[in-house]
This record gives structure tokens, C-alpha cells and sequence, in this order.
């Protein structure tokens, strides 16, 4: 998968603020299996140290497989920065353009400077090519 696959994830400005606020992860640092989400709280716990977040097509986002709203998503990663972890972060329909919770979690991403690495499945096991 070539760049424009990338672009089909995530908008070209998006991009380039993730290139300059973040460093992505090495596949040999994020292939740890993601941590547990409180169901109650949305709070990442720090057993590991890797959240998977994913978008359908309709906004509907996970964390773990958990469903969960924005406000949960922040205090998961701001969690999840203090525990020096990384995002796992695959959405729905990659040829459409992405739903607009995409951007306002690449813009929570940034804010808690996480490393992001990026899958073209649900399941998280097929890493998007950005090279």
C-alpha cells in the first residue's frame, strides 16, 4: 500500500501534523495486544500500554472493542500518555472520506503527542504502508 493509501486514512493536513507531532511506532515496539478499557470510567488502565480505536463508517468509535464517546477516548489516551503508550488507530471505508470523529481523535492523538500506528482492518492486523 503506497502513500495515497495513507492519505485515504487521514486528510493531508492531518498528515502533516501527525509527521511533525509525533513519531509513529516500529512494528517491533507496537505489537503488543491493546489494554483493557474501563467500561465505567473510560479510562485506559496501564496493565499495557496500547489502545485500539476504531471508526465506522457512521462515527460509531472503540477503544478495545469497547464502545465509547470522545470525552472517554480523551481521558483514555491522557491515561495512556502517562504511561508512555501508543494508538492503535484503523477506520471503516478507507476509499470514503472519513467520518468527522477521525479528526477530532488524530486531533486528541496530537494533543497527548502519542505514537500512532496505522491498520487497514478492524481487526488490527493488516499495517497501513506509510512509507
Amino acid at each position: 500500500m503506497k502513500k495515497q493509501s495513507l492519505l485515504s486514512i487521514l486528510s493531508v493536513g492531518m498528515v502533516l501534523a501527525l509527521g511533525i507531532a509525533i513519531v509513529g511506532c516500529g512494528s517491533s515496539t507496537c505489537d503488543k495486544p491493546a489494554m483493557p478499557l474501563d467500561e465505567v470510567t473510560g479510562t485506559a488502565q496501564t496493565n499495557d500500554s496500547t489502545l485500539q480505536v476504531f471508526v465506522a463508517s457512521s462515527g460509531k468509535i472503540t477503544a478495545n472493542g469497547l464502545p465509547v464517546d470522545l470525552t472517554m477516548l480523551d481521558s483514555a489516551l491522557g491515561k495512556l500518555k502517562n504511561v508512555h503508550g501508543k494508538v492503535f488507530y484503523s477506520r471503516e471505508n478507507l476509499q470514503a472520506d472519513p467520518p468527522a470523529e477521525s479528526m477530532k481523535i488524530m486531533d486528541l492523538v496530537v494533543k497527548y503527542e502519542l505514537p500512532v500506528k496505522f491498520y487497514i482492518d478492524k481487526a488490527f492486523t493488516k499495517t497501513a504502508d506509510v512509507k
